[in-house]
Formats: structure tokens, C-alpha cells, sequence
């Protein structure tokens, strides 16, 4: 008696976070809003073309829904076909419900036709998704240990609740304002589709030679040769590192951990120092060599120089999982066939490389596309997506009506490259061949490859070097120039600090900004961490139909790049007029979408972990999925979890493009700080905050290990840095879908 009531409090209880998970969101966008008396007319028509689409979005629905009613589909199909009719009811109403928010905010009361009719709909679209949800398909041949609870179903159903309106309506603003640029309606809708292909974005006049190219054109070339270049060297790395020792692999793997814990745009920045018109290189180069400094770096050369050393970690991790997985008779059969070492790696290693290079390469091309900080620092004259992004939407509103083409154009490239990601990463694999032993396969490497990778390393290893000694060097000289005198005045000018008789005064003008990083991340990361092990368990009880369908669109939601959210917050949003605790929500909500995904894709690796026999006996043994979850699942999780709060607090301290739009004079936090003081020309001080910032990161860090490992629930750095390479290589493959295999 007292287990059936204990199993109905936990189902009321999920019920109960589902409803709050859906409602406090929807209902959260009216009230951070300060009162409205001048919304501009721009602003009015922008929200009058969201309902538009919104009305647009149930006629679609509708339709979706009448076609699952056809004969020809299967019980299964018939359902997957109710879910996406769902979503598009749930995003119409949503669309809907913003687009009243004028209407609210000048409302002098509560009335049925301006509040309770949009929260309504609102509500039952979210009703109906649940009920679609809670629904699976085909017939089961054997019993489940595990059946769908309707706590599950109904916070899964919040989750896509909670993406569609904190990710879809802000790009659904976007197009609004595309749309109505110059009227509303049909005319409205073909000047908006006239500017997605302007020749502004598109033009190829740089291949003419008679203009320059459209930022579309260039962010694309950008991205395929950064991709590229990445891809190589970090194929080139891994074929050198895999035949190397231990110590090799771990000073390997911690160089290549350093650009992805570093704002990408302070790499571009410590490359200038070194290969600028003043920087340490150039000036070497003409001294000894009479070659005259130009501006050569600050541009297309730069950003991609830096977008490669930024982004070449994660080619080189999936390589060498790859590499590694590699069986050993696989090589011995083909040097028993008489191989040489160039046919072996013809016919034997590149084929295990090629998908997980591929997969890669579109990975390293959608991050290359989200990256705002190198082209606003480094990219000179260069204009690329990211920054017209920006530039549009610094300016008023009203008075650009291009902010959303930016933003749209980048949402369709990137979905683009989310979808044929998808189609590599989901083809069969090679089979692997292991002998008994168990001993990975070592390929030979022809002498002249071995020389040349080799070589590749070195020049990495002493480039990375350069980079980050040249920013430390410039932290500690006036005006972060290389050759200048020693000083501590880029620090004391910002994070001074005074002995008073109430104890320790921080009179420095970043403080704020620190501080209020430091308290973002570590809200974020174990915010992060929490709901991302709860949502792979959740997607684990609801069933493999509705994992695989929850995972599928929150890998294709979670693909937007970050400067896009970014700006999509300040449409919906900021337009309005935010509070100054509402703003700081945006940005917390801002960075926290970020951490999701890679929360997910570590709960993803967990989850793999655990075996699916000791979950099927707690549930024959009576156990309830709380008990299950803090029994069985826990103590498999709690190295991963470790992992994952510390990436995403490294990730929340170190974002840039979500929070760069959001960010004011009053809200600002390190990374927007940073890129203001390097934008205005103190480089000292940009320099100074880059190594307070990573004496922060690894203060905290450093903390929190301590604090684990004097309870013993911390595991050693090797596992640390298995579960992160894992992470990495396996979660940027499979992405969330991981969970319905």
C-alpha cells in the first residue's frame, strides 16, 4: 500500500514539473517586460507578421495531422506524423502567444480576449503534443519492465516546449522582421525572399575582380577551408600520435585541450601579436631578412589561421578514436598479403578515417560559422555572416530592417550541414576485426609522411606555444605590444583593489564583469549538468519512438549557432524593453541553451554505459524509476556528470556569441568586456583580463576537485580525460539520437 502510493506521489510530482517546465516559461515573457509606452512601429508590425506566421504554422499543422489520416501510412509512421503536427500546432501557438504580448502590456486589465486566449491555445498545444507523445507505436512482443509514465511524457513534452520557445519563435522573429521590411502579406513575403538573396550576400564580385564578395559567399569559403585545413592537421596529428608513446598522447591531448577552453577570438588575438604588422614574427622577419611588415594578417589569412588552431582538436580526437579502434589483424592480414605501408593506409586506415573525418569537417564548418569573435577582432575588412549579424543588429532597430537575413541565412547553412552530418554520421560503419588479445592495430607510416607529420607537430606545438606566451608577455606590457617595457598597470587599471577599514574594496571597473561570469557559469554548469542526465533518462522511459523523435529535433534546435540566439533574444525580447534582472535572465538563458546540447551528448556517453539488463531487474524487482535512477544509474553517471559541469562551466565562462547582443554597458560579463577593451584599443588590458580569466577558470576547477575528491566521489584525471575525449568524439557523431539506438 504504502509502494502504490509512493509510485502515484512521484508520477504527480512529474506531472507537476512538466506543467511548471511548460508554463513558467510562457508565462515569464510578459513579466520581465518593463511597461510599454512607445513601442515603435516597426517593433507592431514585426509581432503582426509572427502572428501571421503563427496562424500560418496550425494551417500547417492541420494539414500534417489530415495526412496521417490516409490508409496508406502504418500505425507507427501515423504517430511520428501526430508529433510533427503537434510541434507545429505548439510553435503556431507559441508564435501566437508572442505576437499578443503588445497587446498585453497595454492592456489596463485582465481580459479573457488579450491574456486567456493565447495561454490557452498555448497550453492546449502542449496538452495535445503530450497526448501524442505518451502514445507508441506498432505492438510490443515482450513485457517492459519499464513502462512510459506519464510524469515522463509530460517533461518531455515541456523539454520541446522549452526549445520552440526560447529557439524557434526567436528565429520566427527574425523572419518576421525579414518580412515585413516593406509592407505585410504577399508583397511583404517576396521583398523578404528578394533579400535573402541579395547581392549583398551573395555577390561573387571578388572572383571578377571588379567588387568584393557577399558575406554569404565568404563565410561558406571560410568555412570550407577552415574545415579543411582543420581536418588535415588534426588526420596529420592523429597518424603521428598514434604510433607514439604515452607521454606523446598526454602532452598531446593537453595541448589540444587548450584552444577548446580559450575564447576563440583571444587565439586570433595572440596570433596577432605574433604575425601582425608589429608583432613578434614581423618584426623578426625584417630585422633579419629585410621583408617589410604589411596588414596581411588582418583579414581572411588571419581568421582562418586562427578558426583552424581553434577548431583542429576535435578532427584530431575523432582520427584518433578512430585510429585507435583499429583492430590489429585488420593490418596484419594486409602485410601478410604483401601491403606496403602506403597500401595499408590506401586501403586499410583511410577507409576507417573517412567517415568520422567527414563528420568532422561539418562540425568544424558549423562551428567556423557560429564564430563571431575572430572576424570582429582579427577579420579586418572581411565580412562574414557573424559580423553582418552583428553590425545589423547593434544599430536601432527601426532604422534596420536587415537585422533577420543575416540570421536566417545562417540558421539554413547550418541546419544544411546538421542534415548531411546527420546522413554521414548515420551510414553503416566498417565492421572491426579484433584479435584475442585484444592489441590495437599500429599502421607504418611511409618515411616521408612520418617526417612531414612529425614535423606538422612540431610546428603546432611551438605555434600554440607562441600564441599563449605572446598573450601572457602582453598582459604585462604597455599596451600589449611584445617588445615593450614590463608592467602591472593593464592589471591594476581594471582589477585594482584596496585595503579599507570593512575589509577588501575592488575598485577596478572588470570586477563586474567577473564576478558576474563567475556567477552565471556556476549557476549554469550544474543547472546544465542536472537537466541534461535527467532528460537522456527521461527519453530513456518514454521509449525508443519517442527518444528517437524528442533527440532528432533537439539535435537539429541545438545546431542554431549561438550568435543566432543571441540575436533572436534581443528581437523578441529586448524590443520591448528589459528589465535589468530580465536581461541577466536572457543572458543566463542564453549561455544555458548553449551548455544544453553538450549536456546532452555527455548524458548521451553515460547513458551508453549502463547495462541495459541490471536496469530490465530493478524494474522486475519492484523498484520504481526514482529508486532505479539513484540506485542503478547514479553511481555510473557521477564521473560524467563531474565532466560535464566542468566543461559546461568552462563553456559558460568563455561564450561569446550568444551573450554578445545581449550584452550592455550594465550587463556585461569577461568575454564582452574583453572584445570592448580590445575593440577600443586597450590590448594590455584585453590580455590581462584573458589570464585573470584563466586563473579564475582554474581556480574554480582546482576548488571543486578538492571538494570531490575529499568526499571520494571524484574519479582520477585519466578517467577525466577518457570521459572528455569520449564525449567529444562520440556525442559530436551521433549527437542526441544516441539514446534511441
Amino acid at each position: 500500500m504504502v509502494r502504490h502510493w509512493l509510485l502515484v506521489s512521484f508520477r504527480l510530482l512529474g506531472i507537476l514539473a512538466g506543467w511548471f517546465a511548460v508554463s513558467l516559461p510562457a508565462h515569464a515573457v510578459a513579466g520581465l517586460h518593463q511597461a510599454v509606452f512607445d513601442v515603435t512601429p516597426e517593433v507592431q508590425a514585426m509581432f503582426r507578421a509572427l502572428g501571421s506566421l503563427g496562424e500560418v504554422a496550425l494551417v500547417i499543422g492541420l494539414l500534417v495531422a489530415a495526412m496521417s489520416t490516409l490508409p496508406r501510412w502504418r500505425g507507427a509512421d501515423r504517430l511520428v506524423w501526430h508529433r510533427f503536427a503537434a510541434v507545429f500546432w505548439l510553435f503556431g501557438a507559441a508564435a501566437l502567444f508572442f505576437a499578443a504580448i503588445p497587446a498585453m502590456q497595454s492592456a489596463a486589465a485582465m481580459s479573457m480576449a488579450v491574456h486567456g486566449v493565447p495561454s490557452l491555445l498555448f497550453f492546449l498545444a502542449v496538452f495535445v503534443l503530450f497526448l501524442a507523445m505518451n502514445r507508441r507505436g506498432g505492438h510490443q512482443r515482450y513485457a517492459d519492465a519499464f513502462r512510459t509514465d506519464t510524469g515522463f511524457a509530460l517533461v518531455a513534452s515541456g523539454w520541446i516546449a522549452f526549445l520552440v520557445v526560447l529557439v524557434a519563435v526567436p528565429i520566427a522573429c527574425a523572419w518576421s522582421l525579414v518580412w515585413n521590411r516593406s509592407g505585410s502579406g504577399w508583397s511583404g513575403l517576396f521583398t523578404g525572399l528578394e533579400s535573402l538573396t541579395s547581392v549583398r550576400y551573395w555577390s561573387l564580385g571578388c572572383l571578377g575582380g571588379d567588387g568584393a564578395c557577399g558575406s554569404a559567399v565568404n563565410s561558406i569559403v571560410l568555412g570550407t577551408l577552415v574545415a579543411t585545413l582543420a581536418g588535415v592537421l588534426g588526420v596529420t596529428l592523429a597518424l603521428f600520435v598514434h604510433r607514439a608513446g604515452v607521454s606523446v598522447r598526454r602532452s598531446v591531448a593537453v595541448l589540444a585541450c587548450l584552444p577548446m577552453i580559450t575564447p576563440p577570438f583571444l587565439v586570433g588575438f595572440g596570433l596577432a601579436q605574433l604575425f601582425g604588422k608589429a608583432g613578434l614574427v614581423s618584426s623578426v622577419l625584417e630585422a633579419l631578412f629585410g621583408v617589410t611588415s604589411t596588414r596581411w594578417f588582418f583579414g581572411a589569412y588571419g581568421v582562418a589561421m586562427a578558426q583552424v588552431l581553434v577548431f583542429f582538436p576535435l578532427a584530431y580526437f575523432m582520427a584518433l578514436h578512430a585510429l585507435d579502434s583499429l583492430g590489429r589483424a585488420q593490418i596484419d592480414a594486409a602485410k601478410y598479403l604483401g601491403a606496403s605501408s602506403a597500401d595499408v593506409l590506401r586501403t586499410v586506415v583511410f577507409p576507417v578515417l573517412r567517415d568520422p573525418l567527414a563528420v568532422a569537417m561539418l562540425v568544424i564548418f558549423v562551428e567556423s560559422l557560429s564564430d563571431v569573435g575572430n572576424p570582429l577582432v582579427i577579420g579586418g575588412k572581411l565580412r562574414v555572416l557573424p559580423s553582418e549579424l552583428f553590425y545589423s543588429s547593434s544599430s536601432e532597430l527601426a532604422a534596420n530592417a536587415m537585422t533577420g537575413v543575416p540570421a536566417l541565412l545562417l540558421v539554413a547553412i547550418a541546419l544544411a550541414m546538421t542534415a548531411l552530418k546527420d546522413y554521414v554520421a548515420g551510414r553503416p560503419a566498417l565492421p572491426e576485426t579484433a584479435t584475442s588479445s585484444g592489441e590495437p592495430g599500429q599502421c607504418d607510416l611511409p618515411p616521408v609522411l612520418s617526417w612531414s607529420s612529425g614535423t606538422v607537430l612540431v610546428v603546432t606545438t611551438l605555434l600554440l606555444t607562441g600564441v599563449y606566451a605572446a598573450i601572457g608577455i602582453g598582459a604585462f606590457s604597455e599596451g600589449g605590444k611584445v617588445f615593450a617595457p614590463l608592467t602591472l598597470d593593464n592589471f591594476s587599471r581594471r582589477f585594482g583593489f584596496s585595503l579599507a577599514a570593512g575589509g577588501l574594496e575592488l575598485t577596478g571597473s572588470a570586477w563586474d564583469s567577473l564576478l558576474a561570469s563567475l556567477w552565471c557559469a556556476l549557476l549554469v554548469a550544474p543547472v546544465g549538468g542536472v537537466v541534461g542526465l535527467v532528460m537522456i533518462w527521461t527519453l530513456q522511459r518514454v521509449g525508443k519512438p519517442s527518444a528517437r523523435f524528442v533527440g532528432n529535433l533537439s539535435s537539429y534546435f541545438f545546431s542554431v549557432p549561438s550568435v543566432v540566439i543571441g540575436a533572436g533574444f534581443m528581437l523578441a525580447f529586448g524590443s520591448l524593453g528589459l528589465s535589468d534582472p530580465g536581461a541577466w535572465l536572457m543572458i543566463v538563458l542564453a549561455i544555458l541553451i548553449r551548455n544544453l546540447a553538450i549536456c546532452l551528448r555527455f548524458g548521451d556517453i553515460a547513458m551508453s554505459r549502463l547495462d541495459p539488463s541490471q536496469l530490465e531487474m530493478s524494474g522486475l524487482l519492484g523498484a520504481g524509476s526514482v529508486t532505479t535512477f539513484l540506485r542503478v544509474a547514479t553511481p555510473t553517471l557521477r564521473p560524467v556528470f563531474v565532466v560535464c559541469v566542468a566543461y559546461g562551466f568552462i563553456r559558460s565562462m568563455t561564450t561569446l556569441g550568444s551573450v554578445l547582443l545581449l550584452s550592455s554597458a550594465e550587463n556585461q560579463v569577461a568575454t564582452t568586456f574583453m572584445i570592448d577593451r580590445i575593440g577600443i584599443g586597450e590590448f594590455g588590458v584585453g590580455m590581462a583580463y584573458g589570464v585573470v580569466l584563466a586563473g579564475c577558470v582554474g581556480a574554480v576547477l582546482l576548488g571543486g576537485w578538492l571538494l570531490m575528491s575529499a568526499h571520494r566521489h571524484l574519479p582520477g584525471w585519466g578517467h577525466v580525460v577518457a570521459d572528455l575525449k569520449a564525449a567529444i568524439v562520440l556525442a559530436e557523431k551521433n549527437g542526441v539520437r544516441g539514446v534511441a539506438r
